[in-house]
Parts: C-alpha cells; sequence; structure tokens
C-alpha cells in the first residue's frame, strides 16, 4: 500500500499551497453531524473538516479530481447513490465525505472503526450495496487524503490499474 503515511500536519501544508480549499466557517458543524447521525467521526476527519469547510484537490480546467464535500453535505452515501425514495437503501453507516465528480463518492463506514481506523470506500454507482461491489480503498481517513495526493490528478487513485485494496466492504457490514 503506502511506505510511510505523512501526518495531518504534512497534508493541510499541502492543500494549503497547492490545492483549492475554502476555510472553515463553523468549527462546530462537525458536532452536529455526530449528533444528527449518531455517530463518533474519527479525530482526523474531524481535524479537518474543523480547518476546511471544503476542499477541491487537483483543480484544473477539467475539474478536480477528487471534491471534499462541507460539512453540511455529509449524510449516507445511499442519498447520493440511490436518492431518498429508495426501497432497498444500504448501509446507514457509510457518510459520503468526497465526490469524485464521475456519479461516484468516497464514504467512511463510522461503524467500522477501532481505535485508529475507519474504512474508506469507494462507493461505485453502480456496484453500491452489492456484496462484492464495495471496496475499502484506505483505512483512516489521513491515508485516504495521503493516498489521493500522492496519486496525482486524473482519475482517483484507487481506480487505477495495479491499485491494491483491503477487500470488500460489504462484508460484515450492518445495514
Amino acid at each position: 500500500i503506502i511506505q510511510e503515511m505523512a501526518n495531518l500536519t504534512d497534508i493541510f501544508a499541502i492543500i494549503d499551497s497547492e490545492h483549492a480549499r475554502e476555510l472553515c466557517v463553523d468549527q462546530f458543524e462537525i458536532d452536529s453531524i455526530e449528533r444528527q447521525f449518531q455517530c463518533r467521526l474519527p479525530d482526523d476527519l474531524k481535524a479537518f473538516y474543523r480547518r476546511y469547510s471544503s476542499v477541491k484537490l487537483f483543480p484544473d480546467e477539467w475539474g478536480p479530481t477528487y471534491r471534499f464535500v462541507p460539512v453540511k453535505d455529509i449524510r449516507p452515501t445511499w442519498i447520493d447513490i440511490l436518492g431518498i425514495n429508495a426501497e432497498d437503501p444500504g448501509p446507514s453507516n457509510w457518510l459520503t465525505f468526497c465526490d469524485v465528480l464521475d456519479g461516484n463518492y468516497v464514504a467512511i463506514d463510522v461503524i467500522s472503526q477501532d481505535s485508529k481506523t475507519n474504512n474508506i470506500i469507494d462507493c461505485f454507482h453502480e456496484t453500491f450495496a452489492i456484496p462484492g461491489g464495495s471496496t475499502i480503498v484506505a483505512k483512516s481517513f489521513t491515508e485516504f487524503l495521503d493516498r489521493a495526493i500522492l496519486g496525482g490528478g486524473g482519475v482517483p487513485y484507487f481506480v487505477r490499474e495495479g491499485n491494491e485494496s483491503y477487500g470488500d466492504a460489504f462484508t460484515d457490514c450492518e445495514r
């Protein structure tokens, strides 16, 4: 996967100098998300959203490769993929934090956490909530950010040829 992962301070310095970002205006918005979805978000994700309202990695004339949604737009991924009226919505514990701007999203599984990890999931529109169709692309938000920045622009790092994943997120998933 990655030899040595950067820390958040280094990642934030790269974002501040090389990428489009909007600074956070309400540092307590993340607390309302935790109350709304009755979950505890990982510290690294909270640190990100206490610093930024939104970030676009690798913005160019074609658009960014990753758009980190504003805190107010974090919601269960099934709403982004299937719409609010879906009959079988899929996991309610997967929350969208990143739009890869091709109809697909990246989510964090807020139940998969232990002291250092949370599954970060590639939510592909056509295979969402189907066993074998939702790949774990990182084990923490920090790892995801690090790999996204190291991977460069164009297409998300996790869909590139030769990328290794952590397996299927739907296995052992709570619905």
